[in-house]
């Protein structure tokens, strides 16, 4: 017997797939044709569209507490928060997980907010789970910024896999996230990212 939860997830998707003809998610590529360097679908968890993106990053939708059993089995040390307006579940923090959070909105994703959810990344103990509301917009600039800054994936390469991995990506909805990875020097953000920003001294 499906959940309530479960229920919830697949209403409220099937609410957004026909608002808007045109917003639908892109095709992903077919199972026997995904290439090995995607993100690999995480299978026999209650975490909602839930990926490996590798050793040291998941993706999913936004998790509550009862997933805790889930997230635990995989290992997962930290929970990074995409949403702008919506906190996470406090039974996780509960649970000693370490909350991360850095507000998006998915029709106006900017670098800046890239570079400080990568910051927070980089800092966290890891693996990191990183959400947002369904785990397909602000979630998927988030990986695609992280395959162009950490793993040195070029912009087609990581927006081929936003747009046909499986994650629900709405191109459509959101072509603003495909023009900022185009637009992103990764070079720039990993040295950003990576590299302490000398301290300013203070104004006179």
């Amino acid at each position: 017997m499906p959940t309530a939860r479960t229920m919830t997830r697949f209403v409220v998707g099937a609410a957004l797939l026909l608002a808007a003809a045109g917003g639908a998610p892109v095709p992903s590529a077919a199972a026997d044709a995904r290439p090995a360097a995607w993100a690999r679908p995480v299978a026999g968890t209650t975490l909602g569209n839930c990926f490996q993106v590798s050793p040291e990053l998941f993706r999913s939708d936004q998790p509550h507490g009862d997933d805790l059993p889930a997230i635990q089995a995989l290992g997962i040390r930290s929970v990074l928060n995409l949403r702008a307006h919506h906190s996470d579940d406090p039974r996780l923090a509960r649970a000693g997980l370490v909350m991360l959070s850095e507000g998006m909105r998915a029709g106006d994703v900017t670098v800046e907010g890239l570079i400080r959810a990568l910051r927070l990344f980089r800092a966290a103990p890891k693996p990191v789970l990183v959400h947002c509301w369904h785990g397909s917009d602000r979630t998927g600039f988030f990986a695609a910024g992280y395959r162009i800054v950490c793993e040195g994936w070029t912009a087609d390469a990581a927006i081929d896999e936003l747009e046909r991995g499986g994650f629900g990506f709405h191109a459509a909805w959101y072509p603003n996230i495909v023009r900022a990875l185009r637009a992103l020097d990764g070079a720039e953000v990993r040295r950003r990212v990576f590299v302490p920003e000398a301290p300013q001294p203070p104004p006179h």
